[in-house]
């Protein structure tokens, strides 16, 4: 049991449920930015992991408040001045998450810089901006405390934003920009889902351009830009379909192109979660996704990563281009700015969830 109580949402999604059904029942399960904070406070009066004493104690509280500040700070102000406190705030949280970590050593747990760049700016169309490590800093850091893939070559904007779950039905870009998305996993069943010596699951939401069911060496290509997704194979039950035909719907993009559903099968792993490994908890303990690697990675990018990339791309447009941001943020005339506010809201509560998840887990 943690202390303070953990989080842990559980919601049910329908098969074949579209993007609306699916914000719905988000909307309805998570938990509000003001539980989150408090709990992100109460962590401060016995911090976890390697934040416990010292020096790394003190960078952990102090930065922290300094996130939760920023972040209200944020509310205050429109989307022109908005993403500039979003950004600095999820970084001070970085340097709280890396002092609790107990996998960062005497030097790696200073976080030095930002350690990524967008190129290109001012760039339109705006998802064409390219978000790169620059091979040390902060970002760069804080992936490998993660375990997490980085941005070596490079991504375009749009790519990372599509691996957000909560904003990629609302993404940047045009219909023939069709980005790899998060792809969300649910188990069979209420258990860990162990049928003959294999884990079995759904994997949800993958694009597929036809009403036809896919064939099983079309699945297996698609899923390998999905590291943990890798080696799974169709389960073996014969009352189970291994695709969902109710889950074949449209997407936002065009009316030729489908979302489907597939169940699989992968080895039983060593250890007491099975799902571990192959997924990460986004809006709570119980909402698992599989990500996509980007910008010449071998791993996927963690979600706290991409919102950092995002923001920043988004918080250095701001700052340095400040007439062509205002441009991007007009309803009357961007394709963009409703995605753009969209973000900008839905931060105030996606990114406290995963500074919390975050700390707790790098702090095992």
């Amino acid at each position: 049991m943690c202390n303070p109580p953990c989080v842990t949402l559980t919601t049910r999604l329908p098969r074949g449920a579209g993007d609306r059904i699916r914000r719905t029942y988000d909307d309805a399960g998570s938990v509000g930015r003001d539980v989150l904070w408090r709990l992100i406070r109460a962590e401060r009066q016995s911090p976890p992991g390697r934040a416990n004493k010292g020096e790394r104690r003190k960078v952990f509280c102090a930065a922290l408040e300094q996130a939760e500040q920023l972040f209200a700070a944020s509310t205050t102000v429109d989307y022109s001045a908005r993403p500039i406190l979003l950004f600095y705030g999820l970084s001070q949280a970085g340097r709280a998450v890396a002092a609790a970590s107990t996998s960062a050593g005497s030097q790696e747990w200073r976080l030095s810089k930002h350690g990524i760049e967008a190129r290109n700016l001012p760039q339109k169309p705006l998802y064409k901006v390219t978000v790169a490590d620059q091979g040390w800093g902060s970002f760069t850091q804080l992936a490998a405390l993660l375990d997490s893939g980085s941005l070596p070559k490079g991504a375009p904007l749009g790519d990372i934003w599509a691996t957000l779950p909560d904003i990629a039905s609302i993404g940047l870009g045009t219909a023939d920009h069709k980005p790899k998305p998060a792809l969300r996993f649910s188990a069979e069943d209420d258990s860990h889902s162990k049928y003959q010596g294999a884990m079995v699951g759904w994997v949800r939401g993958v694009p597929w351009p036809s009403n036809s069911w896919p064939t099983e060496p079309e699945i297996i290509d698609y899923l390998s830009t999905y590291p943990t997704l890798a080696g799974s194979d169709k389960p073996n039950l014969s009352h189970r379909h291994e695709v969902d035909p109710d889950a074949l719907g449209h997407t936002r993009h065009d009316p030729y192109d489908k979302i489907a559903d597939f169940l699989r099968a992968w080895p039983l792993p060593p250890g007491l979660d099975p799902w571990d490994g192959r997924t990460v908890p986004y809006r709570g303990d119980d909402d698992r996704w599989a990500f996509p690697v980007l910008g010449g990675s071998d791993r996927p990018l963690h979600p706290l990563l991409a919102w950092w990339a995002v923001l920043f791309a988004l918080s250095m447009l701001a700052r340095y281009e400040p007439a062509s941001w205002t441009e991007h943020l007009d309803v009357d005339s961007s394709p963009d700015a409703v995605a753009l506010e969209t973000a900008l809201e839905r931060a105030l509560d996606t990114c406290p969830e995963l500074i919390l998840q975050t700390m707790r887990r790098v702090s095992r």
